[in-house]
């Protein structure tokens, strides 16, 4: 057995403020990791540290760009066991789709959709939460209640099979596990 993780936060960028004001919910963005140190970690989400467009699928560093000028940016971190079959699909999936990233973009009307629970799935269109949910159902790591085009992030947190094992400032999420929650 392996383990992927997912991260949820809410940065304090204009978007995730926007988008905290749309849906209230305590996480804005979703991020998968591939190791617990969070240094193979995956999103769709902004290209340039300082602009919002373009925004696509981005290999996220903890330490700079928007979480690294968030360090006190409340966040979660979930743990999910998986199959070797199931890891070694979401990383085949992953990493596939890194080698096309500039082909990839955000999805703000799926967004948008999201918000009012209407599903839309374009091809090449993610926003964070739907391209985490999308990697781990069709890699067979997990079974969501609802379509991935309707995963809000904190919609991870009511997921039984997914384990909190940190909650707290950004800035200490890289924790050893035996020290997390």
């Amino acid at each position: 057995m392996k383990k992927v993780y997912i991260l949820l936060s809410k940065n304090r960028t204009v978007f995730s403020r926007a988008m905290s004001m749309v849906v209230a919910d305590e996480f804005t963005h979703a991020a998968i990791s591939l190791d617990r140190e969070m240094t193979q970690l995956f999103s769709f989400a902004r290209r340039y540290e300082h602009i919002i467009i373009p925004a696509g699928l981005v290999h996220e560093d903890l330490d700079s760009g928007v979480y690294g000028r968030n360090p006190d940016a409340p966040c979660a971190v979930l743990e999910l066991q998986v199959t070797d079959a199931a890891y070694a699909e979401i990383v085949r999936r992953i990493y596939s789709m890194m080698r096309y990233a500039g082909e990839y973009r955000f999805s703000i009307l799926g967004v948008l959709l999201c918000k009012f629970d209407i599903s839309m799935k374009r091809d090449g269109y993610y926003f964070c939460s739907q391209f985490v949910a999308d990697v781990l159902t069709s890699s067979g790591a997990l079974t969501l209640p609802k379509p991935p085009p309707l995963m809000h992030p904190v919609d991870f947190c009511r997921i039984p099979s997914l384990r909190m094992v940190y909650y707290g400032e950004l800035k200490n999420c890289k924790i050893p596990a035996a020290i997390a929650v």
